[in-house]
């Protein structure tokens, strides 16, 4: 008897009573908590002992195990080929597979901190990250843990923090390895949403009903409870900031079911609702609550309405669409006219204080692309207030060599700009760095901010940006940075997971990008 993923999940037994024949799926306590394990099927076989593989029961036993694995772990996705997915204009471009040094590093480093987490001995077995209501999350900062902790108890996960599952399944849609869906990233989705329907349900109250449950805790059974556990670990991890949904999307597309669908309704009109007092009316807004801004938590929110108003049919379906594309004007207006991302939900007309540059590159920009190569100019000058942003961005926050051109991978970048503004809060003058913790942008950020120049030089080729990317990612001073954020065995954790956003439209995006004469 086999069930998937049960080398990290719930013990199991097969019994058997006189004719019956059972699958015991838990037969031990656990605490009792919120519900985890709901996509669980089992597979069963029998084989007389005369028909045993070689003569050996243990010979039949890892034969069968292999086959079992294979069946109930790597079920087939449909998959368009690369070239064909690239024509769709549904992502950036992910490439041509043209060998080259940024390539051999991005794989280098996405197979380490996959077998990290997955592979014997790493990750998921030192933090025993199994049982129902635990596995398969990633812990919340873990850069040099690669110690074996005594039980779960002692472990403080979050899911889907900074989004690995997303980089894992970009990854399958790049070259069609099974395993970067099966593994971890499709697992890790159903846990995410699949918790929140069975535990939330249509629950209208609270600010996170669709994406979370409550929030905080740690270890099996309190795993979504306020502040420490009934053992004393301080596991309070109580923001949906930490329940991030980026890539839940491509899950859904690859593998839906109905729990996913149901939450992308539900966490789209928990944010239509939240978020419904018009642009007209913007100073009377609750500025903990209601903000349009570009700001993390408030762009996590306004990914739920994107999944709503791509996937679900119907009237709710048509609510989040409606109620995406107001708040996409209000940010196109409000948030990017100056040719950079700049903060606030009323915009200030004569200074632009920017994100800090790691979220603009890691998340900001990559959420705007994707609605931008959904509708287009539509609503308002997207487009432009992208490429314009990467521009200005090269222009003012990244360091060049003598020439000018080429960028500099070994002098500062900037983390955030204060620019002043002129001509209604139209156009930039100049721009002062402000750093963040005593100090400028840090490396593992830079491969991602230099891919966001390529996805802006997409939109508009006139930036030329082409061959001083191009330049970066050939240089591996650009992607030894990312060696600096984990050890071998370490596997995702937040840091490593937000460095990895964008990662592979850069190496793509080199493939395909060529400046104007």
């Amino acid at each position: 008897a086999q069930m998937p993923w049960m080398r990290f999940r719930e013990p199991q037994a097969l019994a058997i009573d006189n004719s019956t024949v059972s699958l015991r799926v838990i037969s031990e306590p656990l605490i009792v908590g919120e519900g985890k394990g709901l996509w669980n099927h089992a597979r069963l076989s029998i084989t007389p002992l005369g028909q045993l593989t070689g003569g050996s029961i243990t010979t039949e036993l890892e034969g069968q195990r292999d086959l079992g694995s294979a069946i109930l772990e790597r079920g087939l996705i449909p998959r368009r080929p690369l070239e064909e997915l690239n024509a769709t204009r549904i992502f950036p471009s992910m490439g041509t597979n043209r060998p080259s040094t940024g390539l051999t590093a991005y794989l280098d480093v996405l197979n380490r901190l996959h077998d990290g987490t997955v592979g014997p001995g790493n990750q998921r077995e030192r933090f025993k990250i199994y049982g129902s209501q635990v596995w398969p999350d990633i812990p919340f900062d873990d850069q040099w843990a690669t110690n074996v902790l005594d039980d779960p108890y002692s472990y403080s996960p979050v899911n889907n923090y900074w989004n690995p599952l997303g980089a894992e399944l970009f990854e399958l849609l790049r070259n069609g390895e099974p395993r970067w869906a099966w593994d971890f990233a499709l697992p890790q989705a159903w846990l995410q949403m699949h918790t929140v329907y069975l535990n939330i349900g249509d629950a209208n109250h609270g600010n996170r009903n669709g994406s979370t449950v409550t929030s905080g805790g740690c270890g099996e059974g309190t795993w979504h409870r306020d502040g420490d556990d009934p053992f004393g670990n301080p596991c309070g991890f109580g923001s949906d900031d930490y329940a991030y949904n980026r890539g839940l999307h491509v899950a859904y597309a690859l593998r839906p079911t109905v729990g996913m669908l149901d939450r992308f309704r539900q966490a789209g009109t928990m944010v239509t609702d939240r978020y419904s007092v018009p642009w007209v009316d913007q100073a009377t807004r609750d500025p903990d609550l209601q903000s349009v801004d570009i700001a993390r938590g408030v762009l996590q929110h306004f990914e739920h309405l994107a999944n709503c108003a791509e996937f679900v049919p119907g009237m709710a379906g048509q609510a989040c669409h409606n109620r995406l594309l107001e708040i996409l004007e209000e940010l196109i207006v409000d948030n990017t006219a100056a040719g950079l991302f700049c903060q606030g939900d009323i915009p200030d007309l004569a200074l632009c204080s920017t994100p800090q540059q790691f979220m603009s590159a890691a998340m900001n920009f990559g959420f705007l692309t994707r609605l931008y190569l959904n509708y287009g100019d539509s609503v308002g000058p997207l487009g432009l207030g992208l490429s314009r942003h990467a521009r200005s961005y090269y222009d003012w926050g990244m360091a060049t060599v003598a020439n000018g051109t080429t960028l500099d991978l070994f002098a500062d970048w900037a983390a955030v700009m204060e620019c002043p503004l002129t001509n209604g809060g139209t156009q930039i003058t100049s721009c002062t760095w402000i750093p963040v913790d005593g100090g400028h942008l840090l490396g593992h950020n830079r491969p991602h901010s230099v891919a966001m120049l390529l996805i802006g030089h997409a939109i508009d080729p006139n930036l030329g940006l082409c061959q001083v990317a191009r330049t970066a990612f050939d240089d591996p001073n650009l992607t030894d940075y990312w060696y600096d954020m984990f050890v071998d065995g370490s596997g995702w954790y937040k840091g490593v997971s937000q460095m990895m956003q964008l990662a592979v439209f850069g190496i793509g995006g080199t493939d395909v990008c060529s400046d104007p004469p």
